[in-house]
């Protein structure tokens, strides 16, 4: 692809304080600005999430330009984009290779998300039967305290 191009994205970042929320997207846009021309950006102050106590969003949104496609999607996938607006050009011819690499890129990533996804449904698996094991056995040992108190009680009297 020999055009430029011209894009805008948000990244959005989560988590408490706000401070680091903003630190955390400064830190972002200069991993960005290493990997693409970025022409304008604005940082949005942190605001609370009312689902969530602590938890707060805050999120970048950036104007950048890139010659290569494969630059323009492995950005959206390594840094989560989590919008896209193309800006320039208005039409484009991509070639094949520059095409695959990138669905490859994309196919890669998605597996790698898979995983994990698997991974932590299987942990969570693990953590219920494990938590219904121990609320199983519970029951059994609050049965034997009032055995072993009231014993003591009568060893007392004595």
């Amino acid at each position: 692809m020999n055009e430029t191009i011209t894009a805008r994205g948000a990244i959005q970042v989560l988590g408490h304080p706000p401070e680091a929320l903003i630190k955390t997207l400064e830190r972002v846009m200069e991993e960005v600005e290493k990997r693409v021309k970025v022409n304008a950006k604005k940082i949005h102050e942190p605001q609370k999430i009312p689902e969530a106590q602590l938890i707060q969003s805050a999120f970048v949104e950036f104007e950048f330009e890139t010659q290569h496609f494969n630059d323009f999607i492995g950005l959206m996938i390594d840094f989560g984009i989590t919008n896209i607006e193309i800006i320039k050009p208005m039409e484009t011819t991509i070639p094949r290779s520059e095409l695959q690499g990138a669905l490859n890129d994309l196919t890669v990533k998605f597996q790698e998300y898979t995983d994990k996804i698997r991974a932590t449904q299987a942990a969570n698996i693990l953590l219920q039967r494990k938590m219904q094991e121990e609320a199983q056995l519970k029951p059994a040992k609050e049965e034997k305290k009032p055995v072993k108190k009231s014993i003591k009680k009568a060893k007392k009297k004595k």
